[in-house]
């Protein structure tokens, strides 16, 4: 290098000092590539090597029991026919992936029942989710109806007898696009109270309405040879969702 820069016409010290600052940048630059190459191996090393002690720790852990604040807990002499943990669902002592699909029997003629509930069996869901609507059974005081398009209990016997489990949304208030979300006519005539809260005017019409709906759904419960698995109590609470 020194000698073709004197052939350009560099003077020997000029010459001596381009050849030193050029092979020094060469030199820094090869040693730069080298340090960096060894970093970035080193770095990934230590990346898989962190992955690897993390996925080892997460194996050794126990698992962690699920709680779910949002449902009651099981009655013991209940849970050979049904239970629940972290993965799902057991029912009769088998795992179920309980996959439902709504039909709302008060919004489909008796004679249709079985045919609707047949296609949703074929479409590879196990079970059916229905409301039952309060001021559906009974449009005047007193005068409860469970009869034709009304027999809710013979909705769920034809569920039952095309094998689909059933989860029963009893309200009182259910919204569901359904005319005064369940509540009767009539009730909007009664002395006035705050719905859907703990005061006594409320309660007893809420009680009202349960006493005659849920014996109906205990009846059809799987510890009683039914096919009811869930029972759902109110629905879109401003206060919480699920148990309130």
């Amino acid at each position: 290098m020194v000698s073709i820069l004197l052939e350009r016409g560099f003077r020997a010290e000029q010459a001596a000092e381009v050849a030193v600052r050029t092979i020094s940048a060469m030199f820094e630059r090869v040693l730069h590539g080298f340090v960096k190459a060894k970093m970035n191996r080193l770095w990934r090393f230590l990346t898989w090597g962190v992955v690897f002690l993390a996925v080892a720790a997460s194996a050794q852990e126990k698992p962690k029991k699920v709680e779910n604040d949002l449902m009651y807990p099981l009655a013991d002499t209940v849970k050979p026919y049904i239970d629940f943990d972290g993965a799902g669902f057991s029912m009769n002592g088998q795992r179920t992936f309980f996959s439902s699909g709504s039909i709302h029997y008060s919004r489909v003629p008796h004679e249709l029942w079985a045919d609707r509930l047949l296609r949703l069996k074929q479409a590879s869901f196990a079970g059916v989710e229905t409301y039952a609507f309060w001021n559906f059974h009974e449009m005047q005081e007193n005068q409860f109806d469970f009869s034709g398009d009304k027999d809710f209990e013979k909705f769920l016997e034809t569920a039952q007898q095309m094998g689909l489990y059933a989860m029963v949304r009893v309200g009182p208030y259910v919204c569901a696009e359904w005319d005064s979300g369940g509540y009767p006519v009539w009730l909007k005539f009664k002395p006035p109270f705050k719905v859907r809260g703990v005061n006594p005017g409320w309660l007893g019409w809420n009680d009202h309405w349960y006493e005659k709906i849920l014996p109906m759904v205990a009846k059809h419960e799987i510890d009683h040879g039914g096919n009811v698995v869930l029972v759902q109590l109110e629905n879109e609470h401003p206060l919480g969702w699920g148990v309130v």
